[in-house]
């Protein structure tokens, strides 16, 4: 067992942006199977181990970005931290938001409130008039979109708004996250309701043209419920897609279901290890479970981390292994971000 490690900071993102809170009266799962489920998933020593935990007032959290040429982590209310040492080495700006897109060769980045700031000093740089719940990047195109009802985009290059997306019409519609393949194809988890009677709603994923914002596909899944967790595994051409109470691998391009594997919980953000196939999801309850591809077409559960509790995303760092999570304590009101290294790291790196 390694000491967890904590620094006390204090800072108010003022941002003022709750994200909307969706909750499923109806899924039509026995909660006896899930607890199950978790039982059968309990790992007999946990392949990670907690080397520092920061604590921080007053400050909210949502998606986590890793700029990967920066080594830095974004997404904890204003707060940014260096991937590497886990020292809090500056702030965004305020208004930003807790989803946050960097394009590192233009040195620019985007958060969900539509702040647009320098990547490098984190001083801000322009607005554009949005207020979304997430942000998706194309690397090819240099564009953010980012993602509400309908989809603003954003040209880096400008730093100026080139349009919108409108997505499912006459229905009420939660986009949240989505994943570029960075060839010119974004992948948007989409859920719709098609009236006010539809408790259970229909979830989906947009196929959109990152050149000519068309949507060029939409793959409906009856059985994925309010998708948000998202991961491309470019290697085997999948996406892996959270639903509530489970995962659905999805082949791309042709958009066909290769399995399903049953998780308890709700994934918001994936942690997704590409080398290793392996796929890190939180569970919202203070575990994030390890999946990993055992063939063609399956996928299983091959051990947990506990983090204590709460933490409904997770980012990876593949040059460090580390993974990033965060916990809402007090009425969201006190976030501890929690930083896990492999077991084959120092319990004392994070010093």
């Amino acid at each position: 067992m390694c000491l967890a490690q904590r620094a006390q900071i204090g800072h108010t993102d003022a941002a003022g942006f709750t994200r909307r809170a969706i909750r499923m009266s109806a899924v039509g799962v026995s909660a006896l199977v899930f607890a199950c489920v978790a039982a059968a998933q309990q790992p007999s020593s946990s392949p990670y181990h907690i080397v520092k935990t920061i604590t921080l007032d007053s400050a909210g959290a949502d998606f986590l970005t890793i700029d990967q040429e920066g080594r830095r982590l974004f997404g904890v209310g204003t707060v940014v931290i260096d991937v590497d040492s886990a020292a809090i080495i500056g702030h965004v700006p305020l208004h930003t938001g807790w989803s946050i897109a960097i394009d590192r060769r233009l040195g620019v980045g985007i958060g969900r409130l539509g702040v647009i700031f320098d990547a490098q000093s984190l001083g801000a740089l322009g607005h554009v008039d949005v207020h979304a719940d997430g942000v998706a990047y194309d690397p090819l195109t240099h564009r953010a979109f980012l993602l509400d009802d309908t989809v603003t985009v954003v040209d880096l290059q400008t730093r100026a708004a080139v349009g919108k997306i409108g997505l499912t019409e006459g229905a009420a519609v939660t986009v949240e996250s989505g994943v570029a393949d960075g060839n010119g194809r974004l992948y948007l988890n989409d859920w719709y309701r098609r009236d006010a009677n539809d408790s259970i709603g229909v979830g989906q994923i947009l196929v959109i043209n990152t050149r000519t914002l068309a949507i060029e596909a939409k793959w409906v899944f009856p059985t994925c419920y309010v998708p948000q967790g998202i991961a491309l595994d470019k290697k085997r051409n999948r996406l892996m897609v959270g639903c509530a109470h489970m995962l659905e691998v999805v082949e791309v391009p042709t958009g066909r279901l290769v399995t399903t594997l049953p998780l308890p919980g709700h994934v918001d953000q994936f942690g997704f290890d590409e080398a290793h196939h392996t796929l890190f999801c939180p569970d919202g309850k203070g575990h994030i479970l390890i999946v990993r591809e055992n063939g063609s077409a399956s996928y299983a559960v091959q051990g947990q981390i506990d983090v204590g509790e709460g933490g409904s995303a997770v980012a990876f760092d593949p040059k460090s292994r580390r993974l990033f999570t965060f916990q809402r304590k007090n009425d969201y009101k006190i976030v501890d971000v929690i930083i896990l290294a492999p077991n084959t790291e120092s319990a004392n790196a994070g010093d």
